[in-house]
C-alpha cells in the first residue's frame, strides 16, 4: 500500500480531532498518543502549526472591502462625521465608529500619538 498524503491543514485537524477525542473518552493509549505526536511533529515540519486555530477559514466573513475601509478612515481623517462617512460609503455607523476606533486604538497602542481634538471612546 502507498504512502498517503495529507495537506497541512487536514493534518492540523485531526490533530485537533485527536485531542478531542482524548479529552472526551479520557487517555487513548499509547498508540493513539503517539499518534498524535506524530502528527504535531508533521504539522510543525510542514509550517502549518500557526494554521492549526482555523485551518479551513471558517468563520464570518467581512461585509465591507479594504476599499471601503480606506475610504471611511479618509473620511475621518478629513473631519466628516461619522454619519456622514456612513452614507457615503453604505456601511452602518456601527461599523464606521468601530473601524475608526481600532485605527486610532492601534496608533495609540503603537506609540503615535492622535490627532488634536479626537478621542478614541467606544
Amino acid at each position: 500500500m502507498g504512502r498517503l498524503e495529507m495537506s497541512p491543514a487536514d493534518l492540523c485537524e485531526l490533530y485537533t480531532l485527536m485531542e478531542l477525542y482524548e479529552k472526551t473518552y479520557g487517555q487513548a493509549g499509547s498508540t493513539a498518543a503517539e499518534l498524535k505526536e506524530n502528527i504535531r511533529k508533521k504539522c510543525e515540519e510542514r509550517g502549518a502549526a500557526g494554521n492549526m486555530k482555523n485551518a479551513r477559514n471558517a468563520g464570518r466573513k467581512k461585509k465591507y472591502s479594504k476599499e471601503t475601509d480606506r475610504k471611511i478612515l479618509e473620511g475621518d481623517k478629513s473631519g466628516k462625521s461619522i454619519r456622514k462617512i456612513a452614507a457615503e460609503t453604505g456601511c452602518s455607523t456601527g461599523y464606521v465608529q468601530k473601524l475608526i476606533y481600532e485605527q486610532r486604538h492601534k496608533k495609540c497602542c503603537s506609540g503615535e500619538a492622535e490627532p488634536e481634538g479626537k478621542t478614541a471612546t467606544p
